[in-house]
């Protein structure tokens, strides 16, 4: 019998050794599944967990909501950028914002969700690959609602606006009125959206909807363009291959950018004002070489000059449009400036003007043109 009571115990004190290891085990699985920085040996049961004061909200989810009473757990309130620790694939803003600041430096989509509104934004996109959709815009002041762009020896590359609808009025800041402004960007679309602008400029800043210089293979499909301009003196800059314009008042302008396309969009210029002499508006103004300018509906009404579509660099194709230009004093649908080279068919075109009407003027500007 002793022998067998001294079995018992011998079994019974191994049975909790082992529940007390498995119970050890249990609790350092559980800690290290718990957080990536936290071990089960440096827990101690006396004490609270410490977490930092300064940490901001980290979120591994694809998607955050955002609205006023969360914003500033991911998005710096001085700065506009998006915390480096919210890790998130899409920003859903369902609030209205008033004077929000954004400035995006990493892949992200930006959704504006169905009660969102932004009251004088200011979006500022820096890296490639970003996506905007669904953003309502009114903005008042300020140079831009949406910014995008690059320093001279890299490009923002990929970035997609869609289904956006601004409504911007120029409030003379002297600094240029641009909605959407794009420079050095390669791959940029503007897609299924609405602008409406008035500008305001005194002739000595600019007032453009759109504008895009330096850049590659931009896309303007599908979308609607209303400008309310004030006609004003265009200058003439020499330079080695002829001479070169320098307008202040356009409507949609893609400056010194190859394989643009301008397609299936909607553009109603009108002027509001005069300032100074040769007062002038371009409707559409596209530099570059391989532009593609079809299926658009264009519509501008000026003062001294009046252009519907003007356009320089090689390759272009412009086909299948409807522009309709009227002047009080001069009326032109389509101008090409050398140099130029390119494709011209199938389009529509109704000027007007007391003085003078040209449905398609080539004024070469001391450099070659070929159309045809």
């Amino acid at each position: 019998k002793w022998g067998e009571t001294i079995r018992s115990k011998t079994l019974f004190i191994s049975l909790i050794m082992l529940c007390l290891v498995m119970l050890s085990a249990g609790v350092a699985f559980a800690a290290d599944n718990a957080s990536d920085v936290v071990a089960a040996d440096e827990i101690a049961t006396d004490e609270p967990l410490a977490v930092e004061q300064n940490a901001q909200a980290l979120s591994e989810s694809t998607k955050i909501y955002i609205n006023n009473s969360n914003i500033n757990q991911y998005i710096d309130n001085n700065t506009g950028t998006i915390y480096e620790n919210v890790t998130a694939d899409e920003l859903i803003f369902d609030d209205t914002f008033e004077n929000l600041i954004l400035t995006v430096e990493r892949p992200i989509t930006l959704t504006g969700g169905n009660n969102s509104y932004f009251n004088n934004p200011n979006i500022e996109i820096y890296s490639s690959n970003v996506i905007l959709q669904n953003f309502t815009i009114l903005q008042q002041k300020g140079v831009n609602s949406i910014f995008v762009g690059a320093g001279e020896n890299y490009t923002v590359d990929n970035v997609s606006i869609s289904h956006v609808d601004i409504t911007f009025t120029d409030n003379q800041n002297g600094a240029g009125a641009i909605p959407i402004e794009v420079i050095n960007s390669n791959n940029f679309i503007l897609a299924d959206s609405s602008i409406y602008y008035t500008g305001r400029t005194d002739g000595n800043y600019l007032n453009n909807i759109i504008r895009i210089t330096n850049s590659r293979n931009a896309k303007i499909n599908d979308n609607r363009f209303s400008g309310d301009l004030v006609s004003a003196p265009v200058t003439w800059i020499p330079s080695a291959s002829g001479w070169v314009s320098s307008p202040v008042s356009e409507g949609i302008v893609i400056k010194d950018s190859d394989n643009a396309t301008f397609d299936n969009n909607i553009v109603d210029v009108t002027y509001n004002n005069v300032s100074g002499v040769y007062d002038t508006i371009y409707a559409v103004d596209i530099s570059g070489s391989d532009a593609v300018i079809t299926n658009n509906n264009i519509t501008a009404n000026g003062n001294t000059y009046i252009y519907g579509i003007i356009v320089s660099g090689d390759n272009f194709i412009i086909k299948s449009n409807n522009i309709n230009s009227t002047g009080v004093y001069y009326a032109n649908g389509m101008d090409i400036e050398g140099p130029a080279s390119g494709v011209i068919e199938n389009n529509n075109i109704d000027v007007s003007a007391e003085s003078s009407a040209y449905a398609i003027y080539s004024g070469m500007n001391g450099a070659d043109v070929t159309a045809e």
